[in-house]
């Protein structure tokens, strides 16, 4: 069985924008926090509270997830206690992956205090036992508006208010077992 989250085979076509490709072998995540640096000419923080700072001084904490998980459940960034409470905005990149890397599917800036987080306890690998914020679903943090363009129609259900939540789109591509 595969360890990667299911590739949507009837979007195939519309993941090799280049623009939003994330091939150059390295883990997703990271591609994802240069890309989004890029994308907004901010400057590379690399600090453990946040990744980035915009040109206005605004901290920015990158994250990303996958589009849905193996299991069905739609993907949800980990943010850990010293990066909500360090930094004054979300960079969020959702993505698919790929057999050769991965392809954004949405990507937009939030004000980190306007993300709905739980509060958990968490064992991690080289950090121990720490606080983070189990940050909503994308398709909650995320609106129609950060949906990268093609993706719009097919991908989420079309919504009266381009600022409504996303609610994702399946039936049009079978059961989430089927993609």
């Amino acid at each position: 069985m595969s360890s990667q989250a299911p590739t949507p085979p009837v979007w195939g076509w519309m993941l090799n924008d280049e623009q939003f490709l994330l091939n150059d072998g390295r883990k997703p995540w990271r591609q994802a926090e240069e890309w989004m640096c890029d994308r907004h000419d901010w400057e590379e923080a690399s600090k453990r509270t946040h990744d980035a700072v915009t040109d206005a001084g605004e901290t920015v904490e990158i994250k990303s997830c996958v589009w849905r998980y193996r299991d069905g459940r739609t993907g949800r960034p980990e943010i850990w206690v010293d990066q909500y409470l360090g930094a004054d905005l979300l960079g969020l990149v959702v993505y698919v992956e790929l057999f050769d890397g991965a392809a954004i599917l949405a990507h937009g800036v939030k004000n980190m205090f306007d993300v709905d987080c739980e509060t958990r306890w968490r064992m991690h690998e080289t950090m121990g036992v720490k606080v983070d914020y189990k940050a909503p679903k994308w398709t909650e943090v995320l609106t129609l508006s950060d949906v990268c363009p093609g993706f719009r129609g097919t991908f989420v259900d079309v919504l009266d208010d381009p600022d409504d939540a996303i609610v994702l789109n399946i039936s049009d591509h079978g059961s989430v077992t089927d993609l």
